[in-house]
């Protein structure tokens, strides 16, 4: 099965069924991650080599402009032999927090998309019934939870928590403390987390590396599920590393 990454992200989009599970959805960390402040600025341009297991699949994007995050993903020639992905995100956000969402998602020529609106602590699919998010904080896209997660780590960054909606299913998202490591090439923050479905389906483990640099550009991320790896390597960026 392939996995689909984008974003942010960055992210990440599951294109298969998640089994189902008993597992609990535990307790969040104390802290929930910032709602607004996100470091999402307008001009950040980046591109990542995706990865399921060793074999590269596809490429994603992120491009930020005023009001907007935009990113995408797309399977390689090599890839589209077993399945041919193309997928799409779109969050608009306004003063500094995400109002709505559009996803659209190709696979092997079967089309589907989802439209969320989000106000604050609520949010609707496909402009059915009002929801309100767990415990009342900000929800979350793929691209604003990790604007969100970069803004975190640039302050003491405790464990914490956030809400984020992704094909039709909220998750909650919950990272530990960075740790100082490699990415790339240069220095980076290495960050665990875990992110659980609201239907208690099995946990998502997630690492991401970002740079120490102020602008802490995602440089890697590593998603295993169901016992697959999927990474994502930064290739290409507007932002300066140098210095790092």
């Amino acid at each position: 099965m392939l996995r689909t990454l984008c974003a942010c992200a960055l992210v990440l989009a599951a294109c298969g069924p998640r089994p189902g599970s008993t597992i609990p959805l535990v307790d969040a960390p104390p802290t929930a991650l910032p709602a607004i402040g996100l470091v999402l600025a307008p001009g950040e341009e980046m591109v990542w080599n995706v990865y399921w297991q060793a074999m590269q699949v596809g490429r994603a994007t992120l491009s930020v402009s005023a009001g907007e995050a935009r990113s995408s993903f797309s399977t390689t020639a090599l890839a589209r032999a077993f399945a041919k992905v193309t997928y799409q995100l779109v969050t608009a956000i306004v003063r500094g927090a995400p109002a709505s969402s559009r996803e659209g998602l190709t696979m092997s020529g079967d089309a589907s998309s989802v439209v969320v609106a989000i106000d604050g602590t609520h949010y609707a699919f496909d402009g059915g019934p009002r929801l309100a998010v767990p415990g009342g904080t900000t929800l979350h896209t793929l691209h604003t939870a990790i604007g969100s997660v970069r803004a975190w780590s640039l302050g003491d960054a405790p464990p914490a928590y956030l809400w984020f909606v992704l094909r039709h299913t909220l998750y909650r998202l919950d990272v530990e403390r960075p740790t100082h490591d490699e990415a790339q090439g240069h220095r980076a923050l290495k960050i665990h987390g875990t992110a659980r479905a609201i239907d208690q389906s099995a946990p998502v483990d997630i690492t991401i590396w970002l740079s120490t640099t102020p602008d802490r550009t995602p440089l890697r991320f590593v998603i295993v599920a169901d016992g697959e790896r999927v990474s994502a390597e930064l290739t290409e960026t507007s932002t300066a590393l140098a210095a790092n």
